[in-house]
């Protein structure tokens, strides 16, 4: 399915949304259906995605917005992520070793963006706005390897070797997001949003990987690299609701 296909399923899917939200300000949005924006007033954003589903805007944790003027808002947008699993693996190293290892593999992800919006027209019917602002991102991926080796020629498979395996890569991300759209009010605490966006980021990447041996004890520093990049990642059109709390 194509760029338009997807693009006309989230337009849809939004007027859809609408229509089951209306019950909730019908008596509200009877009268005025041009809404203006005030200082104070707060909102929460969500991503209108394929099949008519939301998900996160601008963070996976929260998106909030906050009018500070009739032509200025702030937004927050903050995404995490963390996982930890273990597999086990039994395999021959060659034709009298069997090799057991235990992989432990850990990823932390955090990214916060900030931005200020402005709006050249703000009592339009559509809202036009532009903004930019600072991005944070960090994150961190451990992957140890337990790995024990066995002498299958020996009765009782006789431990031989026992070591791990650790690599560790952290990174650091410091950059500006860009971003433009426009927003319609159809009801009084309900708008439609259509965004593009663009993000420069500055990061460094610290990767080390250690080898441990158990039997002497011994924990040797095998590599570490530092890894400076810039980076410009382009967004695609977005489409969003933005549910506005105090109106």
């Amino acid at each position: 399915m194509n760029a338009k296909c997807h693009a006309i399923h989230r337009l849809a899917g939004s007027m859809i949304i609408i229509f089951f939200l209306t019950p909730l300000y019908s008596k509200e949005n009877t009268t005025d259906h041009s809404q203006n924006v005030v200082s104070g007033l707060y909102s929460i954003q969500f991503k209108i995605d394929r099949f008519f589903t939301l998900s996160s805007f601008e963070g996976s944790l929260i998106s909030f917005t906050k009018h500070i003027s009739e032509n200025k808002s702030v937004r927050l947008g903050v995404s995490a992520y963390g996982e930890t699993y273990d597999t086990d693996d039994n395999s021959w190293a060659n034709a009298d070793y069997i090799e057991h290892t235990d992989n432990c593999k850990t990823t932390h992800n955090l990214t916060i963006v900030t931005n200020i919006l402005f709006y050249p027209n703000s009592k339009n019917t559509i809202k036009f706005y532009y903004g930019l602002g600072p991005l944070f991102q960090y994150s961190r991926n451990k992957d140890n390897k337990y790995i024990d080796l066995y002498d299958d020629a020996i009765s009782d498979d006789e431990l031989i070797s026992h070591y791990a395996a650790k690599d560790t890569e952290q990174l650091f991300g410091f950059g500006m997001n860009f971003t433009w759209g426009a927003e319609w009010f159809p009801y009084k605490h309900i708008s439609l949003l259509a965004e593009y966006g663009a993000d420069f980021i500055y990061s460094i990447s610290n990767r080390e990987t250690r080898l441990e041996n158990f039997y002497d004890s011994h924990d040797h520093k095998l590599s570490e690299k530092k890894l400076p990049k810039y980076s410009f990642y382009p967004s695609n059109v977005k489409f969003g609701i933005s549910i506005y709390l105090n109106k």
